[in-house]
């Protein structure tokens, strides 16, 4: 038994069953037995429990001196006792940590008196050698364990007016509008289903700093919102996560390649370099997979190579991604449009496509085998007393 603090009505939404990123789903779907429990009431039962901690949406983890420094005096014995096992979970968005931000968040914790050795920090990115950590850090792809339970088997085959390629954008990036922009250059936009939200300038969005924005640009833009997908109406709406995760069949009768345009293309600034840091896949990636389809990334360098590590199949064989081993941002989009031009322009397109079938069987396959949450649940049950249960060792590679 795995006791487990009762979310607060602020949160509720957020880590419902149906959104799935709260930890006691997941011990419940793998046959663990859960307590739920009041604070107080976990406090005075003398038993051991877990108390989580959500960084709200886009907000850093590590900045967690505003949710800490309410904790009760008797809550931070628990957490020096190691009653209370204090869980920051940063498994859906996956943010990146550095240095400075490791000081912050123990610097945060040594204020209330709270061991950093006592506190797990779930994270999505995966390039960490963890045991540098003074907390205990646990890769979770929290969206992997997600989507692997929405992917139910498929075998739509494509409308005879199905497009070449699918490309959805929702939030402004710059790498998501160039992309596009770049496709409209190359008259290529005739091949696509996509999207895209209102652009004006330069100014929609929080960085642009890799291309400089042109007149032409300017002029692509007067014909934003681009609407695809389940998205009506003149403006964009959002559904929240519930919505992101959504599996279309849509998407495969009508597309043959799913590109993705992942949350991260460029390393996080203020850095001049790629220094290997990485976050890991999100919801984006995972749906061509549940949808048995090829894909072309847009997302960090490497990100297919960490596919191919833990057991998924990329396209190699059937056409060049050298662009996931260029590290450089401009170039590396260069070789991606690049790319998407040569495949736009075989003559065997649907037998390309279909040379790709035992890849994407493979790979829907791999995504209902693997149960990334299992370290987590590991690692929360050995904490708690709870016998470990059986599981995969999963194995996590970091970049050289």
């Amino acid at each position: 038994m795995v006791n487990f603090i009762l979310p607060s009505r602020k949160i509720k939404d957020f880590i419902s069953d149906k959104v799935r990123t709260e930890l006691h789903y997941w011990f419940k779907k793998n046959s663990i037995d859960v307590n739920m429990m009041t604070l107080d009431q976990a406090i005075d039962s003398g038993e051991n429990f877990v108390y989580t901690l959500y960084p709200p949406e886009y907000e850093d983890p590590w900045n967690v001196s505003e949710h800490i420094k309410k904790f009760s005096t008797e809550l931070v014995d628990c957490i020096n006792f190691g009653r209370c096992n204090l869980v920051i979970n940063d498994a859906l968005e996956g943010h990146i940590w550095r240095k400075k931000h490791v000081e912050i968040f123990i610097n945060s914790l040594k204020e209330e008196v709270i061991d950093p050795s006592k506190v797990i920090v779930l994270s999505q990115s995966w390039s960490y050698i963890y045991n540098d950590m003074p907390f205990r850090l646990v890769h979770w792809s929290c969206p992997e364990s997600v989507m692997s339970e929405n992917a139910k088997p498929i075998d739509i085959p494509r409308h005879n007016f199905a497009k070449k390629f699918i490309c959805l954008n929702f939030y402004n990036k710059q790498d998501r509008f160039y992309f596009i922009y770049q496709m409209y250059k190359n008259n290529l936009l005739d091949e696509f289903n996509f999207s895209h939200s209102k652009v004006t300038s330069e100014d929609d969005f929080d960085i642009w700093d890799i291309w400089p924005w042109t007149d032409d640009m300017t002029e692509f833009a007067k014909t934003t919102p681009h609407i695809y997908d389940n998205v009506e109406g003149p403006s964009f709406t959002f559904g929240g996560w519930a919505q992101a995760i959504e599996i279309v069949p849509k998407h495969r009768q009508d597309n043959y390649i799913y590109v993705v345009t992942e949350s991260v293309f460029n390393y996080s600034r203020p850095y001049d370099s790629f220094d290997g840091m990485t976050r890991d896949t999100s919801e984006k990636t995972w749906k061509p997979i549940a949808l048995k389809m090829p894909f072309i990334m847009l997302h960090q360098p490497y990100a297919l190579k960490r596919l191919r590590d833990i057991g998924y199949k990329t396209f190699h064989t059937i056409w060049d991604e050298s662009y996931d081993e260029i590290e450089d941002c401009n170039q590396r989009m260069i070789a991606i449009v690049d790319l998407v031009k040569s495949l736009s322009s075989r003559e065997d397109f649907v037998d390309m496509i279909e040379s790709c079938d035992d890849i994407v069987e493979h790979n829907f396959k791999m995504l209902k085998l693997r149960s990334p949450e299992q370290d987590m649940i590991r690692e929360v049950s050995r904490f708690c007393g709870k016998k470990e249960t059986t599981v995969t060792r999963l194995i996590y590679y970091r970049i050289p």
